[in-house]
């Protein structure tokens, strides 16, 4: 039994070359060329793709369109004694006037913190008979023309207030529950 060696490389070309003159062949770095120019086109659109998500979450959050979200606040009653609300806990969104919206967002994004701390400073100073009102007419009045000073510029066209929770003044709550409160009359004597 002969053992048969495999044909070496340069045999391998001759008869690849023989069989071969019928068809023409397609050079091997064209399909890699192809190959290469997919790779490259994809790298490129997904570099895109990624540039416009960074540009469309860079003006803040946005809830609905146009709304800004500038944060949860929280506001407590320092008074005590007063007999309105005790505690406040929301979410702030803005939206912004038209003619106003690209200055308006790009000083927003600027201005952001100093935003939150104007708002902040304004529930320090504010009352509980401000959440009183279910509209929050007054309240929203008041943090529009905070946050048009922060911006140094009337952009804002509507405040809105989500997630209202509002709790009762405390005290209020203790001194009835500390109150006794006859049940029946039947013991009466």
């Amino acid at each position: 039994m002969a053992t048969q060696t495999p044909p070496s490389d340069e045999q391998n070309e001759s008869t690849d070359t023989s069989t071969s003159t019928n068809q023409p062949a397609a050079p091997r770095w064209t399909a890699r060329w192809g190959l290469m120019v997919l790779l490259f086109a994809s790298l490129v659109l997904n570099g895109i793709g990624l540039i416009y998500i960074a540009i469309g979450r860079g003006s803040g959050p946005v809830t609905r369109k146009g709304e800004i979200t500038l944060g949860a606040f929280q506001f407590e009653n320092s008074d005590a004694r007063t007999r309105d609300v005790a505690e406040a806990r929301f979410q702030l969104h803005i939206r912004l006037l038209p003619e106003q919206e690209e200055a308006g967002r790009e000083r927003l994004q600027l201005r952001t913190f100093k935003v939150q701390q104007d708002i902040e400073e304004l529930l320090r100073q504010a009352h509980g008979r401000d959440f009183v009102d279910p509209t929050l007419v007054e309240l929203k009045r008041q943090i529009q023309a905070r946050v048009n000073q922060s911006l140094d510029m009337n952009a804002i066209a509507d405040v809105i207030v989500t997630g209202l929770a509002i709790d009762q003044n405390r005290s209020r709550a203790v001194a009835r529950e500390s109150t006794p409160q006859r049940l029946s009359n039947d013991h009466a004597g």
